[in-house]
């Protein structure tokens, strides 16, 4: 008994393990960690993706960050195509965050996310990478001032997903490992180091679209912060240094996104937040000025 080429093919990719191809971005239930390092020394960071929400009609998966015991809700990110597009807290304007369909020689300008400005890259190169049974196309970008740029595909860049593109020599950020529903599904360091999934239980966190907060970003910037006060009330705001002095009165903040410029010196400093009239703080912040 004979079999047709083609059959022996069919055949031996039943037995073969299936390999799937990376999305551009994940849509849900997803953890990044790694570690940053700044003037405060290495610090760890960890990034979920869990929930939806609606902007200007659009749909959108809400991206937040572990900081201590604060949770910071940092991005919405949405994927078209190849693209993936984020808005930051209190806007509704886009930002391209990644293109993936970019080639060898592609040159693309990309709006910083966390810090004003911007940069202007170049595709080096464009490879293929198998990790977990998951091909993932892999972009390299030519380096800047000797820093390098990666972006892999369904995970972000290898800088962590919102600090693409942040090629700056006192704030360097490395990813460690991305999981996608509890698994791990990419890494750059031993398996036995990725600890860090958040599970995303939507129908048990109890929070809701409405839920009223303050948000306070980046954590790290040379001086200028944004705060976004969502308790409809008019907060009073102090920085204090880390011996717990007083640097900046701030005037009252009210509803909505203020922009804030503090002229301070590289250090560690803290934001506290407290309602008018009352003297027990709100919250607090953990605020870094690099230079």
């Amino acid at each position: 008994m004979t079999h047709s080429p083609c059959r022996w093919l069919a055949m031996l990719a039943f037995f073969l393990p299936f390999i799937a191809h990376a999305q551009p971005f994940p849509l849900n239930d997803a953890s990044w960690e790694g570690v940053s390092y700044n003037i405060a020394g290495p610090q760890p960071f960890r990034e979920y993706l869990c929930g939806d929400t609606l902007i200007s009609g659009r749909a959108y998966s809400k991206f937040y960050q572990l900081y201590e015991d604060t949770t910071l809700y940092e991005a919405a990110i949405r994927t078209s195509g190849e693209q993936v597009y984020a808005v930051r807290p209190g806007e509704s304007e886009e930002v391209l965050l990644y293109d993936f369909s970019l080639e060898p020689g592609d040159e693309i300008s990309l709006e910083y996310f966390r810090l004003p400005g911007s940069i202007n890259l170049k595709v080096g190169s464009v490879i293929t990478v198998t990790q977990q049974q998951t091909t993932r196309k892999v972009i390299n970008f030519v380096p800047v001032a000797g820093f390098q740029e990666t972006w892999v595909e369904g995970v972000g860049a290898l800088s962590g997903p919102l600090n693409r593109a942040l090629l700056i020599s006192d704030q360097y950020s490395e990813l460690h490992c991305y999981q996608e529903e509890g698994s791990l599904a990419y890494r750059t360091s031993a398996a036995e180091d990725c600890t860090f999934y958040y599970e995303c239980l939507l129908t048990s966190t109890g929070r809701t679209e409405t839920e009223k907060r303050v948000q306070v970003y980046p954590t790290v910037s040379r001086g200028q912060f944004w705060i976004d006060n969502q308790t409809q009330k008019p907060l009073s705001a102090e920085l204090m240094d880390q011996n717990g002095r007083l640097m900046a009165q701030l005037p009252l903040l009210s509803e909505g996104r203020q922009a804030m410029q503090f002229d301070l010196p590289p250090g560690i400093y803290y934001l506290k937040l407290w309602e008018r009239d009352k003297k027990l703080y709100l919250q607090h912040f953990k605020l870094i000025i690099v230079r």
